[in-house]
């Protein structure tokens, strides 16, 4: 939403870390179904797809912004394995070279993974406390600067807050949050 506007999920949040967070567009039709044929069935072809949407985004909604890196959302470890990638990671590296940003990657995933799809709002919100928390380098690499988080979907914002929240915690100055779809 174009600001001073915040959304109805921004509106009741009691704290909220990032600054602004931006989708490409609704997580429905041909957009969702790119998403999850990346994740379920590692249709990693589908990643540039993707990219030119985070690219569009950004160009438009925060090119003016002095943004300094990206960082990608954590993945627990098992996930990863299991999935054989990160998309985030991979939609960051793409965004990247499209950009011209570096890849920080200041967060990792703390213990196994808890799955978020069947939670409803509250569930995720609680699930989020102490799952992130900062790389070996974040505080090095972090200090100071504005980082446009990546992930692929925004559903409650559980997720991007509490990675915002371990940034600032590093000393990041703002968040901007960017997903693909919302």
């Amino acid at each position: 939403m174009p600001e001073p506007d915040i959304c109805s999920d921004c509106s009741w949040r009691k704290e909220r870390f990032f600054h602004r967070a931006l989708s490409f567009g609704p997580y429905d039709g041909r957009l969702k179904d790119a998403i999850l044929k990346l994740k379920e069935e590692r249709q990693l072809e589908l990643l540039p797809l993707l990219v030119d949407c985070l690219t569009e985004a950004y160009a438009t909604h925060l090119f003016d912004t002095h943004i300094d890196c990206l960082v990608p959302v954590p993945m627990a470890a098992d996930k990863e394995r299991a999935r054989g990638f990160n998309q985030a990671e991979r939609l960051a590296q793409g965004l990247s070279e499209r950009i011209g940003l570096p890849v920080v990657p200041g967060l990792v995933w703390q213990g196994s993974s808890r799955s978020q799809v069947s939670r409803g709002r509250s569930m995720r919100l609680a699930s989020m406390e102490n799952s992130v928390a900062l790389s070996k380098t974040a505080g090095s690499d972090l200090d100071g600067m504005t980082v446009c988080l990546i992930d692929d979907v925004y559903t409650t914002g559980a997720t991007v807050n509490a990675c915002a929240k371990k940034l600032h915690s590093a000393g990041v100055r703002a968040v901007y949050v960017l997903t693909a779809a919302r």
